[in-house]
């Protein structure tokens, strides 16, 4: 029956919506719903409302589901601002506190490099020495796995990197294809969409899902927990007597560690969809070239200043060289 369901609302609303829109929005309103009961006064109408849907009653329930997928609607439309705040991207307040972050974060990488640095001066040491195999391969294991970290964890550059874990993670996409092949991400990738593989499309869509699911969790706790605070404190005033201030405190205390667990998790989503963002663009660039029937250069040199030549003109309009002709980098198909 409740396979029956979730297929059901899958068909009508879309797998996407269904996961990072619908579920949280049920989530939080029955959240809010049960924050508000406790709060309310027995005898008062809204109590008496919020009874009526715990016994299904058709108008109010019907209300209560039109006003989860009035909020799923919200949700959905507002996901990548969720994604963005929790890359750090918050215009111009906090910006003492994005300051301390963004410290934190280059004492990370600064920290990070340097044990790279120490560990491949020492691999080159050890080579020249004559040492043993054994101590040099588990050397240079050591120095992919922190080499598979850094690209995994921080941009290539230190000017790159962002105030949050997760904003460096995918900062860490978005410059990648510029570092390695002059590509700009943002104008190419829209293009790149027609070209990338069903089986690289699934895993983007999935990766991005988890994503955005679990920084929506994470948001609507912090929400939950706010709520929770506010209502202790309304429970707290003179000549307010309630029995349930004790929910108030221990579910607004358990709110902001749920959050973090969730944080944590789209932290490792993030990387998950970073890493499928490099890939598509390793796999699939020369592809689009296929199919806008430029001819693809013969060496990494010519790629780079053909793709600078074609992110410049797509973005802005700009050619270096008149394109098609001899000096321009970007050649037709016949």
């Amino acid at each position: 029956m409740f396979k029956k369901i979730i297929g059901s609302l899958e068909n009508i609303f879309g797998r996407s919506f269904l996961i990072v829109a619908l579920f949280p929005s049920a989530i939080i309103a029955m959240l809010t719903l049960a924050v508000v009961y406790n709060l309310v006064p027995s005898q008062s109408s809204i109590h008496n409302w919020i009874n009526s849907l715990r016994e299904f009653n058709f108008i109010p329930t019907t209300i209560f589901v039109v006003l989860i997928i009035i909020i799923a609607q919200l949700l959905s439309s507002y996901r990548l601002f969720f994604v963005r705040i929790f890359e750090g991207y918050w215009g111009s307040i906090f910006k003492s506190f994005r300051k301390r972050l963004l410290d934190k974060q280059l004492e990370r990488f600064k920290k990070l490099e340097k044990a790279l640095s120490e560990k491949q001066k020492k691999f080159i040491n050890l080579r020249q020495s004559g040492e043993n195999h054994e101590r040099l391969y588990i050397l240079r294991m050591e120095i992919d796995e922190l080499s598979a970290q850094k690209a995994q964890l921080f941009p290539t550059k230190e000017e790159d990197v962002v105030a949050t874990s997760l904003g460096n993670v995918i900062r860490s996409a978005e410059v990648y294809p510029y570092n390695r092949y002059n590509i700009d991400s943002i104008t190419i990738w829209i293009r790149m969409q027609d070209v990338i593989s069903s089986v690289y499309k699934h895993l983007l869509n999935t990766s991005r899902d988890s994503l955005d699911f679990l920084i929506i969790m994470s948001s609507i706790s912090i929400i939950f927990g706010l709520e929770c605070c506010l209502a202790f404190l309304i429970s707290s005033l003179p000549r307010i007597v309630l029995t349930n201030w004790i929910f108030f405190l221990i579910f607004g205390v358990l709110s902001f560690p749920v959050a973090w667990v969730f944080y944590k998790g789209a932290l490792n989503s993030a990387i998950s969809y970073a890493e499928a963002i490099k890939s598509c663009f390793d796999l699939f660039r020369r592809k689009l070239l296929k199919q806008l029937s430029i001819v693809c250069p013969k060496t990494l040199e010519e790629e780079h200043q053909l793709w600078e030549e074609l992110s410049l003109f797509i973005s802005y309009g700009i050619q270096l060289e008149k394109i098609g002709s001899k000096h321009s980098k970007i050649k037709f198909k016949d």
